[in-house]
């Protein structure tokens, strides 16, 4: 049938569009950076060299105005129009910029049983996928498939009566017009495709005032190409999260994270003017941690709490999704509870922020630029340096950090006092990435692709392990010593008692520590974890050497959970890790986010633990 959304049949990808726009570096920058005042021309500033290229690109973007004009495209009307409406979206500020977002995505019913719905998930199967819409996968440049009609999955709109919005729209009823403004929603943030302006127009919540809104805040704009189409440069991503209660049975509270585009569609983990690393996707890992946290286990095990409620520290923190996601778990138990969030990568570090206001979190989420493996502070792009010095020790950063979000006094034991942090979470890059050599040109340069593939979110190092070594070695220096939780998700190398000793070794510490290490049961040999990692078979035999070289023989993804303990005798004033085997079962690896046994099998194991 006719496609409502995109009539022409050719490449829809926004993976396409965002490889051949030239303003595209100006426009990754922009991504969840609220813009008040006109958004700057694509190209930025630079030398007098980038102003003349910036000004060719101009005078052929404009020719190409010109020419659908001539073809009878005439959009000036509707361009006094949207820059009236930028304005008066830019007079409210950020903060209100991104409430006005939060609004659109409720009223158009963005949630994770609203899309499941969209999808023909049926909804005795909801379970199946408790988290959110991981069994979409976004397209990719240069692909043919093409977006779902604007109609798909009306079938459910009135299951509800407003189909999750209260209220009629000016499009109809609520219930198809909610439809209507999801599927826009869907087919550009979650499918990766391209939606004409006048579909949306017509379709999406708000109209035009929310298309320009979406510019503003930096997540779509207009396609060089064809202006007419709009293109989205963000993954918004919608999932549930299971609200904890001292009396009432768990409900499910859904929050929206945005990231950047899957690799897979970008086909680059860098993106912007400064070759920022890439915000990471919602994959499997980051789920698996929230889907596996014994949070409810670990609130019955500690009853005494700290003043101003539980702190928490998300490591390699990417979205913030293991941050965000506990602090709304916690939401009618500990109200009161703030995090700290760290990533080397700044790009990071405003998606936080960013993630933080859209789910009403703003005011008790933090972020800090740190090097987890050098363990040091990291400034800001264009801070000044009295404010965060570079190069200054994280821990006492952090410390300090979380003393002043609990609304105590920092005084001058802050780094020597009581540890702050009730709850650690990390889910750090693992991946065992061949270093390149010092001669590029000798392998072809096939280690410089790898290692461009592999971006700051994926590269753990050569072995795999070096963010991990640097978190265990910070961390009893800011957990709780009795009570704290750390939960690290993460692909575990040569998965073993052994691997427990050596990680042991890295906790270096005399604080007590009780914990479990969950693998799959059948961990993946070297070889075959080299042919998933490779393009081709000179990139296998480079991967295979690699891991060979370095005793890697198999791999396994898998949790580690840690908690300290007060009342250890005095001579056993350790660490002691063990090895839990998460048995193979129909659904899948542990961090397959539908088997529900594994996550069972985690936190029974932990509760006896």
């Amino acid at each position: 049938g006719s496609n409502p959304i995109n009539n022409d049949e050719e490449d829809l990808s926004a993976a396409t569009r965002i490889a051949a726009a030239i303003g595209s570096p100006t426009r990754h920058d922009a991504a969840c950076r609220p813009l008040v005042g006109p958004r700057p021309k694509a190209g930025g500033e630079g030398d007098d060299e980038e102003e003349d290229d910036n000004d060719d690109a101009e005078k052929m973007i404009q020719e190409l105005r010109t020419v659908l004009q001539q073809s009878g495209y005439d959009d000036d009307k509707e361009q006094e129009e949207q820059q009236q409406q930028h304005d008066d979206i830019n007079d409210d500020g950020a903060e209100k910029m991104i409430q006005k977002l939060r609004t659109v995505l409720q009223q158009s019913g963005y949630d994770r049983i609203n899309v499941a719905k969209l999808f023909g998930v049926a909804t005795e199967n909801m379970n199946s996928y408790p988290w959110g819409p991981t069994y979409l996968t976004p397209v990719g440049a240069g692909s043919d498939r093409q977006p779902p009609p604007l109609s798909f999955g009306t079938e459910y709109a009135d299951d509800s009566g407003d189909g999750g919005c209260g209220g009629e729209g000016e499009h109809g009823d609520a219930g198809t017009m909610i439809n209507t403004s999801l599927s826009c929603l869907v087919t550009m943030f979650l499918l990766g495709f391209i939606v004409k302006r006048s579909t949306l127009e017509q379709h999406l919540f708000g109209g035009n005032s929310t298309i320009n809104l979406l510019e503003s805040l930096g997540l779509a704009f207009p396609c060089e190409i064809d202006p007419s189409y709009i293109v989205p440069y963000v993954h918004l991503f919608p999932m549930d999260v299971p609200v904890l209660s001292n009396n009432e049975d768990d409900t499910m509270e859904s929050i929206v994270l945005v990231t950047d585009l899957h690799p897979a569609a970008l086909s680059r983990t860098t993106v912007g003017t400064n070759e920022d690393g890439a915000v990471m996707y919602i994959g499997p890992d980051s789920l698996a941690l929230v889907q596996h946290l014994p949070l409810k286990v670990e609130l019955k095990k500690s009853h005494n709490r700290i003043e101003g409620g539980r702190c928490i520290l998300d490591l390699c923190t990417g979205s913030g999704i293991q941050a965000i996601s506990t602090l709304a778990a916690l939401g009618r138990v500990d109200p009161n509870a703030c995090a700290i969030c760290v990533d080397v990568n700044e790009r990071a570090t405003r998606f936080v922020t960013f993630n933080a206001m859209l789910n009403g979190l703003g005011d008790r989420v933090q972020v800090v630029k740190g090097d987890l493996i050098a363990c040091r502070s990291l400034p800001l792009r264009g801070e000044d340096d009295c404010t965060t010095t570079q190069g200054e020790d994280l821990v006492g950063l952090l410390r300090r950090t979380a003393i002043l979000a609990q609304n105590k006094d920092v005084s001058s034991t802050a780094t020597t006092g009581p540890c702050p942090f009730d709850i650690i979470l990390a889910n750090p890059p693992f991946i065992p990435v061949p270093p390149r050599k010092a001669d590029a040109k000798a392998d072809g340069g096939m280690r410089r692709s790898i290692d461009l593939r592999y971006g700051l979110f994926s590269s753990g190092g050569a072995d795999g392990e070096a963010c991990l070594r640097g978190i265990l070695r910070m961390v009893p220096q800011l957990l709780r010593p009795s009570g704290g939780f750390v939960g690290i998700v993460s692909e575990f190398m040569n998965p073993s008692e052994d691997l427990c000793r050596k990680m042991e070794q890295w906790w270096s510490s005399e604080v007590c520590a009780r914990g479990v290490l969950f693998t799959n049961e059948h961990a993946l040999p070297a070889s075959i974890y080299a042919a998933r990692r490779a393009d081709n078979e000179d990139e296998y035999k480079l991967w295979n050497d690699h891991l060979n070289e370095i005793r890697i023989s198999s791999v396994s993804p898998g949790l580690l959970f840690l908690r300290t303990e007060a009342d250890c005798p005095t001579s056993c004033r350790e660490i002691h890790i063990h090895h839990s085997l998460v048995p193979k079962t129909e659904g899948g690896s542990i961090w397959t986010p539908h088997n529900t046994l594994s996550i069972h099998h985690t936190k029974e194991h932990w509760m006896r633990a």
